[in-house]
């Protein structure tokens, strides 16, 4: 029998640059399907395809030092799927 590791629990997206970004600093912006930002991510630099994992979650709500050792207070609610039509 075969046992791998779990999938990752994101998304993983997959984008290819032409050139080397070197001026400014370059963002991943995730969008919703009414066109509202939803999060953004610190993509790679390089030439080439580059892959960056997505935890398809909000972001945390503010919540006081204590509460942070609780489950799930360190983390935003998951992203809900796009309704199919």
């Amino acid at each position: 029998m075969f046992t791998g590791p779990n999938p990752p629990d994101a998304a993983l997206i997959t984008y290819y640059q032409n050139k080397r970004h070197i001026f400014g600093k370059m963002k991943l912006e995730i969008f919703d399907s009414q066109g509202k930002l939803v999060d953004t991510l610190p993509p790679n630099s390089r030439r080439g395809i580059s892959r960056v994992e997505w935890p398809m979650r909000l972001k945390a709500p503010h919540v006081p030092p204590a509460a942070t050792a609780a489950f799930e207070a360190a983390q935003g609610p998951r992203v809900m799927p796009a309704p199919t039509p």
